[in-house]
């Protein structure tokens, strides 16, 4: 049995209830376990004379007609099952009595509750497929359909542009045209495993490589999901800039990582607050901590009591200029042992302008400042 589809998030979560409330198709969510109507868009409205507050609680078998009741048992069937289905249905109180309506199903979460979807469609359904063709062809996505042969039945527009084709280099193609020779038979018994499946399922994603006409190789986040009557529909979003940059940033990290624990300088990063989330061996060596014990302390507590003001002074006056801050001042160890540094640092600015953290460098003045002042101790 499949589980009900989680509902839309986010951004998503708006643009669906801005299609349900203006499809032309009329549409209502049902509760799956009372059987009662939760939400009905206007055109269920209209279809079934009601307002929305009469529609709402309504009891889904008290919308049939009375005297073709027993002929739509399947409905009832239907919903007790936790897939898509298609199926006719004799509705009552339509604008010229009862008529016969293709009603389609589909499982969904609605409020944390299992729920249907429940779409009434004409004896035609070219309205509804008009407006499903709308939505396609103005899609960001690539959106393509294949036959259970993986034979390309449609593509709109954002996915010619994809893999930089026209319609008829694409529409009536293999699908494996723009899969990499050596992925071809692992992509193809994925791509038939759910076509063969003979049912509706919940969305398989997956991430792809691809290749475009002219040969390039890109990644491609897909969704690929059994379709009614068309065989297969898959959704691509290119995704290689992302996964460029999620890479590079991992390989500069492991670089960096492998710099400083080297380095003869003392490192140190601190989150927006002053608490370090970073230090390399050589400031553990010169601030007198392991790495577990300095983790997680104020920058501040490292140094002399009788410098906090001026080292807080300075630091502010570098962040307001905009510039790095430098200076020289004690640290305390905990023996007691006091130590100088001359201290480099500046703030890590996010795309937003805000403080993400602060990243300094020093080094161990001491024996410096003992010869330049032998009262410094």
């Amino acid at each position: 049995m499949n589980s009900p589809a989680e509902p839309p998030t986010g951004g998503h979560a708006a643009q669906f209830a801005s299609l349900f409330a203006l499809s032309p198709a009329a549409t209502c969510v049902v509760d799956a376990a009372t059987c009662r109507v939760t939400e009905a868009n206007a055109a269920a409205c209209s279809l079934l004379g009601r307002p929305p507050e009469g529609l709402a609680g309504c009891h889904l078998p008290s919308l049939l007609d009375a005297r073709a009741a027993a002929e739509d048992a399947p409905l009832a069937n239907a919903l007790s099952l936790a897939r898509p289905f298609a199926l006719d249905v004799t509705l009552a109180g339509t604008g010229d009595g009862a008529r016969t309506w293709r009603a389609r199903g589909n499982p969904i979460t609605w409020d944390g509750r299992p729920a249907w979807v429940l779409v009434f469609e004409e004896d035609s359904a070219a309205p509804a497929d008009a407006t499903i063709a709308g939505l396609v062809a103005a899609a960001q996505e690539a959106i393509v359909t294949v036959d259970d042969d993986l034979v390309i039945q449609t593509a709109n527009p954002a996915a010619l542009a994809m893999f930089r084709v026209r319609p008829e280099e694409a529409i009536g193609q293999p699908f494996e045209r723009f899969v990499p020779a050596p992925y071809r038979d692992e992509y193809g018994a994925i791509l038939l495993g759910l076509g063969l499946a003979g049912e509706l399922r919940p969305p398989t994603t997956s991430e792809l490589l691809l290749v475009r006409a002219d040969g390039e190789a890109f990644i491609g986040a897909a969704g690929i999901a059994r379709a009614p009557q068309t065989g297969l529909g898959i959704v691509i979003r290119d995704v290689t800039a992302q996964r460029e940059a999620e890479s590079a940033l991992r390989e500069t990290e492991r670089r960096l990582e492998v710099l400083t624990a080297v380095a003869p300088v003392g490192i140190v990063r601190a989150d927006a607050e002053g608490v370090c989330i970073y230090v390399n061996a050589e400031a553990c060596a010169v601030l007198g901590y392991s790495r577990e014990l300095a983790l997680g302390r104020l920058w501040t507590s490292f140094v002399h009591p009788d410098d906090v003001p001026r080292h807080r002074t300075t630091w502010e006056q570098a962040l307001s200029k905009g510039v790095p801050f430098e200076a020289v001042f004690r640290v305390v160890r905990p023996d007691g042992e006091v130590r100088w540094i001359n201290s480099r640092a500046r703030a890590e600015i996010d795309e937003d302008g805000d403080v993400r953290s602060y990243i300094g460098a020093f080094i161990d003045v001491t024996g410096q400042q003992q010869s330049n002042h032998p009262k410094a101790r």
